[in-house]
């Protein structure tokens, strides 16, 4: 006999569906992340069980409940355990809720305490590479999921070539998706995210070059990794020590989307075109670029709401040197084009 159940452990506010099947010594529980066995002499009824109506059971070693609401179960489980045709007292759950949730509260506050001690630069810096790239792994896949990347791997390999001639001692990952408009983030753990509007947006390899060339600066400086810590702070790292990840994810989303101050934009900007120098690729284009951004999208858009100036990053990026090469030939730029439209 088996029914669908909802399960509370009684120590955090999580509800499980899990599938309930009675056996001879009691009761499995198997859920997404529950695997448990109750036998006959363990289980309380949190209310006298009657035919017809829901079961409510706890568990006489913890605070851990059970609620089946399938009208059949009352009668089955009492074949097994007539004894629960009487409530009997269960551990209560919100004591040991409450007293989880203040010894969070209390890591949580000496955590802000050391970041704001240290900081976030600082701790970022002693982070492993491993917990950045998980970091960023989390964060790709909810900023974009499988389902709005670009799997055309000719463009991919033209991207992905690109950033490796910029920067060839850094390791990145680079994908390119749906993000609603022209843009590119840079993740923890060197994981770039360029928009496919962004694509889409640009007119020359030369701009989408001085774009990876931005995010690859903010990757060597490591401020992808500073930024998530200064946003979400150490109660969010404590998952990576410890395994879990069911939060970095959106922890990663937000630090992505907060601004970085302008200083560091800024020195970005500039060393993005010092890569593109060493890499000998013509950057004469880049002024137009950061005009026709602002007029197509407004200074609102991700991009350039906390970035320096347009006007500012123009003038910066203003040259009428032709040396250097473009960086992509026309049958790499068609490809890129293209494929990831």
């Amino acid at each position: 006999m088996s029914w669908s159940g909802v399960y509370a452990d009684g120590i955090s506010p999580r509800l499980q569906q899990l599938d309930v099947e009675a056996d001879f010594d009691g009761l499995q529980l198997r859920g997404e992340a529950t695997r448990e066995h109750w036998r006959w002499s363990d289980i309380l009824a949190v209310v006298p069980l009657a035919s017809g109506e829901p079961v409510r059971l706890g568990h006489r070693a913890s605070a851990a409940r059970l609620r089946i609401d399938d009208p059949t179960a009352a009668v089955a489980l009492l074949a097994h355990a007539p004894s629960l045709q009487r409530a009997h007292r269960v551990r209560s759950v919100g004591r040991r809720f409450s007293k989880g949730i203040w010894i969070r509260f209390g890591l949580a506050t000496a955590a802000l305490v050391f970041v704001i001690a240290i900081g976030p630069d600082m701790i970022a810096g002693l982070m492993p590479q491993s917990w950045a790239a998980r970091i960023g792994d989390e964060t790709l896949r909810v900023l974009a999921p499988e389902s709005k990347r670009c799997t055309d791997e000719a463009a991919l390999r033209v991207a992905r070539d690109l950033a490796a001639r910029l920067a060839p001692t850094q390791t990145i990952r680079l994908e390119i998706a749906s993000l609603g408009q022209p843009n590119a983030v840079a993740l923890p753990g060197g994981r770039i995210m360029l928009s496919r509007e962004m694509v889409a947006f640009a007119r020359t390899p030369q701009e989408i070059a001085f774009v990876l060339a931005h995010e690859l600066a903010h990757e060597q400086h490591n401020d992808p990794l500073t930024g998530f810590v200064r946003v979400s702070g150490m109660q969010v790292l404590s998952r990576v020590m410890t395994g879990g990840s069911g939060m970095l994810g959106n922890a990663g989303v937000v630090a992505a989307n907060a601004p970085m101050s302008r200083r560091v934009e800024a020195r970005a900007d500039s060393d993005g075109m010092r890569m593109l120098e060493a890499a000998n690729i013509r950057h004469n284009e880049i002024d137009s670029f950061w005009r026709r951004m602002e007029a197509q999208t407004g200074a609102s858009n991700g991009y350039l709401a906390s970035h320096p100036s347009t006007a500012a990053r123009a003038r910066a990026a203003t040259t009428d040197s032709q040396d250097g090469e473009p960086p992509l030939d026309a049958a790499a730029w068609d490809a890129l084009k293209k494929g990831c439209r």
